[in-house]
């Protein structure tokens, strides 16, 4: 069944992002310098989900600070950022946008709008500072009551098991199924001095995992439910993966009940002299590595998958089996990730359709340039990839001359 997927972001007056659209299909690879916005364009996938949370302003403060404090582009007093929601069978494309706002020192939501493309433009829910508005059947919009101002009105009508309006489930299907993965916590638990540190190796709660939580938290629960819930050819299969980037010493992954009651820790055992090596004696890039395996694997649902510096922790030989992972995923729903690493982009079957330059302009805002096809075609005779391009200092000579902030697939 085809789901409905997140086509397109636009985010605007975020930190560096002062109006930048990103259209998303199949796999797409940000890189750029440190400060010029790749992390931001991640941060902003995540807000978007969050915005399907009735608590939707505590939870943005707590977890990314008041507008106040460092979310704001220099000079402006709100932020906005829409998705276009599309692909699921009959149904018209959907765009949901929220706006907030530092009004008297508070953050508090300006203004929501969803809209479905049916085939005209249908406003289906309008909200600003001083009125609400959402769909009444064929007579369109009527007034509704006030709204909760760190509520987005999306995380209410579109919960309803029969909403008002099938644009508004829609939505908050679509958004609530963001996938938003900063880099896995692999340190060696001797090191860990933070309740997040290391969180990867550690024992987690027996229960079915849906998903990956973020961090790799839930990684001995996850792997708990890929070996015994999906059956032996998935699991097999699930193995044969693992050994891509363990070895094939490997003979089998366990999760075997930890001391605390209701709880599973991971080993891995090695055919020779059958050791058993417990996650926590495994090395950084062994734990990254079967985080990987367990987030593509899991028969997640997802709209968009976004992963911020995936390379990080891994030997340069396993990038390409990742980047075999990510194609995956991507054909079942859009994949963005930022990166670094240039033996990650010399990977890379189509570059000029899947990599996206994320840099400052003069005012210190971000703007968004893909290659230019077929001058990065003439190039590729003579270097390995992208990243042997960049690394030589060429990157600039096989960009777009198109300096507009959209970045188009």
């Amino acid at each position: 069944m085809t789901l409905d997927r997140v086509r397109q972001i636009r985010i605007r007056n975020f930190r560096t992002l002062a109006d930048v659209t990103l259209d998303l299909d199949g796999l797409s690879v940000v890189i750029g310098e440190a400060g010029s916005g790749k992390s931001t364009l991640i941060e902003a996938c995540e807000i978007l989900r969050l915005s399907t949370n009735t608590e939707f302003v505590s939870h943005l403060i707590r977890r990314h600070g008041a507008l106040g404090a460092g979310l704001l582009r220099f000079g402006q007093e709100g932020l906005a950022l829409t998705a276009r929601i599309g692909g699921a069978p009959g149904a018209p494309d959907i765009e949901y946008s929220i706006g907030l706002i530092n009004e008297g020192g508070q953050t508090v939501i300006e203004g929501e709008k969803l809209i479905t493309f049916d085939p005209k433009d249908m406003v289906i829910l309008l909200r600003d500072l001083s009125s609400t508005e959402i769909w009444e059947g064929p007579g369109g919009l009527a007034k509704a009551a006030g709204a909760h101002p760190g509520r987005p009105l999306l995380s209410l009508y579109g919960a309803q098991p029969q909403p008002v309006h099938p644009a508004l489930k829609r939505a908050h299907t679509a958004l609530s199924q963001i996938d938003v993965q900063p880099p896995f916590r692999v340190e060696p638990i001797w090191v860990a001095d933070g309740p997040t540190r290391g969180v990867a190796r550690l024992p987690s709660v027996l229960e079915r995992a849906e998903r990956l939580e973020p961090l790799a938290r839930n990684l001995a629960s996850a792997f708990h439910s890929l070996l015994t819930e999906y059956g032996e050819q998935h699991r097999q299969e699930t193995l044969e993966i693992v050994r891509l980037g363990l070895g094939d010493d490997v003979e089998s992954v366990m999760t075997p009940v930890y001391e605390a009651p209701g709880s599973v820790t991971l080993s891995v055992k090695f055919k020779q002299f059958g050791v058993v090596v417990p996650a926590w004696s495994l090395s950084d890039g062994q734990i990254a590595w079967l985080a990987f395996v367990a987030l593509n694997r899991l028969e997640t649902r997802r709209s968009l998958l976004a992963f911020d510096e995936p390379d990080l922790h891994l030997h340069p030989r396993l990038l390409m089996r990742l980047l075999d992972l990510f194609d995956r995923t991507a054909q079942e729903c859009p994949v963005l990730i930022t990166t670094h690493s240039d033996r990650l982009l010399d990977g890379l079957d189509d570059p000029a359709n899947s990599v996206i330059v994320c840099e400052l302009d003069n005012d210190r805002a971000t703007r968004l340039r893909r290659p230019n096809s077929a001058i990065l075609d003439s190039w590729l005779k003579r270097y390995r990839g992208l990243g042997e391009i960049r690394a030589e200092g060429h990157l600039e000579s096989v960009m777009s001359v198109d300096e507009s902030s959209k970045a188009r697939t």
